[in-house]
């Protein structure tokens, strides 16, 4: 979705993938796909900018390793917000963020650096949302909230007013906080369970979906 939108709905001309070595292949929606190990000798920093098209994987730490090398040898970042989004133009927005289609980011709000936030969600008046976070279709942020780094918010789940997720810490599909929660904590529904460890969690759920996303994919082949 990240890289079909920065191909056809985007300021950007689309010129190359990039993968480490034992992952990528020749050819990837049309375009070549350059060895990562080797992308600053064929792409210079000067000339070409980068958007690293990873979502929640390690709970956001795979993405936020990419990004923090790129930016460690002198490229700039580049960003999409759908023309289809409503952000204010009292809301701060970082670098390298990706917000898709129908987002409403009201007045007051501030968004980091390194963010994804995908179609349908709403974020209220004067919260913030801090760096290497990611929002699952359809996350609802009451006014005056904190988002803490290394967020997980997933699908359909809610935040009440003036709250604060901890850094690191998984809010479930579904799920509503209306009390804090603290760092590397998780909450999942029924009965909003709280549980410890979120990361361990979060990415043995994440690796059995992409398993069978992959098998999924094996089959239409």
């Amino acid at each position: 979705m990240i890289a079909d939108l920065f191909i056809h709905d985007s300021i950007y001309d689309v010129i190359a993938f990039s993968a480490e070595k034992r992952f990528a292949p020749q050819i990837f929606m049309g375009k070549p796909v350059i060895e990562y190990e080797v992308l600053d000798k064929e792409f210079p920093n000067t000339e070409y900018s980068f958007f690293v098209a990873i979502g929640e994987s390690n709970l956001n730490q795979l993405r936020y390793r990419f990004y923090s090398e790129m930016i460690r040898k002198g490229y700039q970042a580049a960003s999409f917000i759908s023309s289809k989004s409503s952000i204010s133009s009292y809301a701060k927005i970082g670098n390298h963020c990706f917000i898709a289609e129908n987002v409403v980011a009201h007045a007051g709000c501030t968004i980091g650096d390194n963010v994804i936030i995908l179609p349908n969600c709403y974020i209220g008046h004067h919260s913030v949302i801090e760096s290497h976070t990611f929002f699952s279709a359809g996350v609802n942020i009451s006014g005056f909230s904190h988002i803490n780094e290394f967020t997980f918010l997933g699908t359909g789940s809610s935040i009440s007013n003036c709250i604060n997720i901890g850094k690191g810490s998984v809010i479930g599909i579904g799920a509503v906080c209306s009390s804090d929660i603290g760092t590397n904590e998780i909450v999942t529904i029924p009965h909003n369970n709280i549980r410890k460890n979120a990361r361990d969690i979060f990415c043995k759920w994440h690796d059995n979906v992409a398993h069978q996303a992959r098998t999924i994919l094996q089959r239409l082949k």
